[in-house]
C-alpha cells in the first residue's frame, strides 16, 4: 500500500518540473540572441531602442553610440558615425541646403576668401547678381582673371572664387533661373565673351561672340532670353540669344558714352539707357530684334548707370541728383537730388519689380553708402553707412526690401544683405 502510494505521485511531480522547465525556457527565448536584428520597440534596429555592443545591427547598418542607425539616410551619421548633414541625408551623402526663400540682412563677409580681389568700375556693367532661385553671385578681378564668387546661404558664406575663360576689361553678370547666371566680358585682345553657370556657378561655359565694345557693356536677361549691350563706334550693338550659346545682333544708331540694357519684369520690354551726357532710351518689343526711335527725357548726366521697376526707369551717375523716367512717357523725368558726391563710376543703382530703387556710392568722406527709394516715392530715405573703407560698391534688389552689396576692401572683396 505504501508503495502504491508513493508511486501514485511519480506524475505529478514530473508535470511540475515540466511545467517549471517550460517557464524558465519561455523566459529565455525572450532574450535569444538569435533575434537581434528584429527591431520591435525596445529593441535594435529601425523601431528603436539601444544596441548592446554584443549584438548584430541589421546588414549594412551602423552602431553609432549605442544605437544601430541607417547610414544612407540618417542625418547625424550620414555614410559614418557622428557625420551629421546640415539638411538631410540621401545615399550616405549629405544633401545641399540651398539658397533661402527669403534673404535676410547679414554682416560683411568676405567674398573672395584668400584670393586677393577687387572690384572696379560698378557702373559700367553690373558686378553682383542674384537669380530666380536666391543664389548670389559677385564677378571681380583676381589677380588679372576675371573670377565668380557664389553664394548658397544667403551670403552668409561664399564659395571659392571660379576663374572664368573670360578677360578682364569690361565685366557684367545678371542672374536667371535659379542656379543660372550669366557673364558679359570684354577686352580688346578677345573681345566679347559670353558665359554660363547652370549649376549656381560650380562651372561655366564660355563663348565668344563678338570683337567690338567701346567704353561700356550691358547685360540682362529674361527667362531663358539673354541680352548683351555696348558700345561700338558710332552705334550700340545689342545681342539677343535663346539660352546663351548662340546670338543674333541689332545695332541702334547713335553712340552713348555710357549705357546700359535692362529688361523690364512688367511686360519683358527690353530697354537700352545712355548718356552723351544728354539722356537717350531706346525700346524694343520684340526680344531686341527692333528698336523704336529714341525717347530723350529731361536731365544730363555722366558715367550713368540704369535699372528699372515698378512702370519706371532710374539712372544716376557722378552726379548728385538721379532720374526717374516713366515707362509709360519715356521723354520725360523727374530729378531726385540728395545723393553723396563720389569719384567717377562709383555709383550704382537697382530697381526691384515692385518700384524701390537702391542706389550705393563710393563716397569722397564716408566709404560707401547706400540710399533707398521707395516705390512710388521722389525722395531719398535716411542714409545707411555700410564700409568706411570701402569703394567701388555693386548693388542688386531681391525685392523692394531687401538688397545685396559688393564692394572692394584693401585686397578682398566683401558682400553684404540688407534689409530695409
Amino acid at each position: 500500500m505504501a508503495l502504491r502510494a508513493a508511486l501514485s505521485l511519480v506524475p505529478l511531480v514530473t508535470l511540475a518540473v515540466s511545467c517549471t522547465l517550460t517557464t524558465s525556457l519561455d523566459g529565455l527565448s525572450s532574450s535569444s540572441p538569435d533575434d537581434a536584428p528584429n527591431a520591435g520597440e525596445g529593441e535594435c534596429g529601425p523601431g528603436g531602442g539601444a544596441c548592446d555592443a554584443a549584438k548584430e545591427c541589421p546588414p549594412s547598418w551602423l552602431l553609432c553610440g549605442g544605437a544601430c542607425v541607417d547610414p544612407t539616410t540618417d542625418p547625424k551619421h550620414c555614410g559614418g558615425c557622428e557625420q551629421a548633414c546640415a539638411s538631410t541625408c540621401s545615399g550616405g551623402t549629405c544633401a545641399a541646403a540651398g539658397p533661402p526663400a527669403t534673404l535676410v540682412q547679414t554682416p560683411p563677409v568676405t567674398v573672395s576668401g584668400g584670393a586677393s580681389c577687387t572690384i572696379t568700375d560698378p557702373a559700367v556693367g553690373r558686378r553682383v547678381a542674384v537669380d530666380a532661385g536666391n543664389y548670389l553671385y559677385v564677378l571681380m578681378d583676381c589677380g588679372g582673371t576675371a573670377n565668380v564668387a557664389t553664394s548658397a546661404d544667403g551670403g552668409k558664406s561664399w564659395g571659392a572664387p571660379v576663374p572664368l575663360d573670360a578677360p578682364v576689361g569690361l565685366l557684367a553678370v545678371q542672374g536667371a533661373a535659379s542656379g543660372v547666371a550669366y557673364v558679359a566680358a570684354w577686352s580688346a585682345a578677345r573681345g566679347i565673351i559670353v558665359s554660363k553657370t547652370s549649376d549656381a556657378g560650380k562651372s561655366w561655359s564660355s563663348t565668344r561672340i563678338a570683337d567690338v565694345a567701346d567704353n561700356w557693356i550691358g547685360l540682362a536677361a529674361s527667362g531663358d532670353q539673354v541680352y548683351v549691350a555696348a558700345r561700338a563706334g558710332m552705334g550700340v550693338d545689342v545681342f539677343r540669344s535663346t539660352g546663351g550659346t548662340s546670338f543674333a545682333k541689332t545695332t541702334i544708331a547713335g553712340a552713348v558714352q555710357y549705357g546700359d540694357v535692362f529688361v523690364d519684369p512688367a511686360d519683358a520690354s527690353v530697354w537700352v539707357g545712355g548718356d552723351t551726357p544728354s539722356l537717350v532710351i531706346h525700346r524694343s518689343t520684340d526680344g531686341a530684334q527692333t528698336f523704336g526711335p529714341p525717347s530723350s527725357p529731361p536731365g544730363t548726366l555722366r558715367f550713368s548707370d540704369w535699372s528699372v521697376g515698378g512702370g519706371a526707369i532710374f539712372a544716376a551717375g557722378q552726379e548728385t541728383t538721379m532720374r526717374r523716367i516713366p515707362t509709360a512717357t519715356p521723354g520725360t523725368s523727374t530729378a531726385i537730388g540728395g545723393l553723396p558726391t563720389g569719384p567717377n563710376r562709383g555709383r550704382s543703382l537697382a530697381a526691384a519689380p515692385g518700384g524701390a530703387v537702391f542706389i550705393a556710392t563710393e563716397t569722397t568722406t564716408s566709404g560707401v553708402t547706400l540710399h533707398r527709394i521707395a516705390p512710388g516715392a521722389m525722395s531719398l530715405e535716411p542714409e545707411r553707412a555700410l564700409a568706411p573703407a570701402g569703394k567701388a560698391p555693386a548693388v542688386v534688389a531681391a525685392s523692394d526690401s531687401i538688397v545685396f552689396v559688393a564692394y572692394a576692401e584693401g585686397t578682398s572683396v566683401m558682400g553684404t544683405v540688407q534689409q530695409f
